[in-house]
């Protein structure tokens, strides 16, 4: 069956996923949310309460497959994981526990494959990078954000594929 890789569908395997395994494997309850306004304060900085996570969507390629109408391709949607720890202690003991947690979640996320829907699967994910979280402000320094790529075949309907033919 082919997988039908969709920017939202993916975001909510992510949002499934992440709560219930980083209960387990990192022994918290961590908030797990796509990143939003509340995240911001009224200047543009980051604002997280400890421990979060907060999923960005980067970017998406497509490759056409051998289909005439164009209707089938290969995606791979691109994923920031933006991880954050709280420590009271400085932001040195910050910065490691934001590294630990992050070191969990790409433990968790190298090659998991993320279910779409009732039997649907992308293929296994793949770790691209980790970079400092970016604010109006410029780097943030006890957080980062770990880029996935998540990969599968998706198919479009199209609607239009047919607009203007004679």
């Amino acid at each position: 069956m082919a997988t039908k890789v969709q920017i939202h569908l993916v975001e909510a395997a992510l949002l499934s996923l992440l709560p219930a395994r980083l209960k387990i494997s990192y022994g918290r309850n961590v908030s797990v949310a796509p990143i939003g306004g509340r995240d911001f304060n009224q200047d543009g900085q980051l604002v997280l309460k400890s421990p979060a996570i907060r999923l960005r969507f980067s970017s998406g390629n497509y490759a056409d497959l051998r289909d005439i109408q164009r209707l089938t391709a290969e995606a791979e949607v691109y994923w920031d994981i933006i991880c954050f720890e709280e420590s009271l202690k400085s932001q040195a003991d910050e910065r490691t526990k934001t590294l630990e947690m992050l070191a969990v979640v790409q433990d968790e996320l190298s090659g998991a494959r993320l279910l779409l829907s009732p039997g649907v699967y992308t293929q296994p994910t793949r770790l691209v990078a980790v970079n400092p979280v970016m604010d109006t402000y410029g780097p943030v320094d006890q957080c980062y954000a770990l880029t996935i790529a998540v990969s599968g075949l998706t198919q479009f309907s199209g609607v239009n594929a047919n607009f203007g033919a004679k």
